[in-house]
């Protein structure tokens, strides 16, 4: 009996054990693939075929999805932990005008940068922190 209840803990424990990882598994695939659907919408949303392949060759070169997930998490991280949207877009620009001035990027591609580093802001607070979608 005692040998019966020990098999039978062990067993309930193991399927907790997956049923548990199964819904985190669930829980975040469904957040990233929101954020990969809406950071896609965004960034083939202008109006101009030129812009929308020349940022998305640069998401390529420089991010990919999942340095963009990355990116999209840690951005909420800095949002919960009270720093406003407002303080982080100002270091990005900030960040990228320092390399123009070194020689290091061009404006336009610091623009087509600030531009993705929005897009996968707005995608993660849709995906990942919905509590910190402004009104």
């Amino acid at each position: 009996m005692n040998l019966l209840i020990k098999m039978l803990t062990k067993y309930l424990a193991r399927f907790s054990m997956i049923l548990l990882l199964l819904i985190i598994t669930y829980g975040c695939s469904n957040a990233n693939s929101e954020f990969d659907k809406e950071l896609n919408r965004l960034l083939n949303s202008s109006k101009s075929n030129e812009i929308n392949t020349r940022q998305k060759k640069f998401f390529n070169e420089l991010y990919g999805r999942d340095k963009s997930r990355q990116q999209g998490m840690e951005y909420c991280q800095l949002l919960t932990k009270g720093i406003s949207k407002e303080e982080i877009r100002k270091n990005n620009i900030l960040t990228g005008l320092e390399l123009i001035n070194q020689g290091k990027l061009t404006p336009e591609k610091s623009a087509d940068i600030d531009m993705i580093d929005i897009s996968i802001q707005l995608a993660a607070e849709k995906a990942y922190c919905p509590e910190h979608i402004d009104l």
